[in-house]
């Protein structure tokens, strides 16, 4: 137990710390992720970036980041915090383990692109009108007068 949290299960363990899912026993019962750092890793360096990383963590308020609901320090004077646990830590998990689960299988793992996407032509159609932007006001120096090309260019820009 790390204060109200009961480790359950090992996700994963990186330079600085290992996560777990864990059991948030009270004030509420909720599965959260807990980071906790390494023992020996308390040098100053260390600690201020995973304080810093906390702190972070705590301000963000977006869909697609886990919010960060408790931190603190074990009785062994490790600091730690819990944030949400998303379920997509274990899709990757099996993944990368090339295990056959219900997660592994669902409909999006595994999705293939389209061999084209329309991005790159609405860039290459974006720097074609630019260049012709360019070469109409280059003419326009040189001639001193309105250009076609301008013309041209404003129409395919919807001008």
């Amino acid at each position: 137990m790390i204060g109200p949290y009961k480790l359950l299960q090992k996700l994963g363990e990186g330079g600085m710390g290992t996560v777990w899912v864990a059991e948030q026993i009270e004030p509420v019962r909720r599965r959260v992720a807990l980071k906790l750092i390494k023992p020996g890793m308390d040098s100053r360096q260390v600690l201020s970036r995973f304080e810093a990383e906390r702190q972070a963590l705590a301000l963000m308020d977006h869909p697609n980041i886990a919010k960060v609901f408790d931190g603190g320090l074990t009785s062994h004077g490790r600091p730690f915090f819990a944030m949400e646990y998303i379920a997509a830590a274990r899709t990757l998990r099996d993944l990368i383990l090339d295990r056959d689960t219900e997660l592994a299988r669902l409909p999006w793992v595994g999705h293939q692109a389209r061999g084209w996407e329309p991005e790159p032509l609405r860039w290459l159609a974006v720097q074609t009108v630019y260049g012709a932007f360019r070469a109409a006001d280059a003419l326009e120096d040189r001639t001193g007068r309105p250009s076609w090309v301008a013309g041209a260019a404003g129409a395919l820009a919807g001008r």
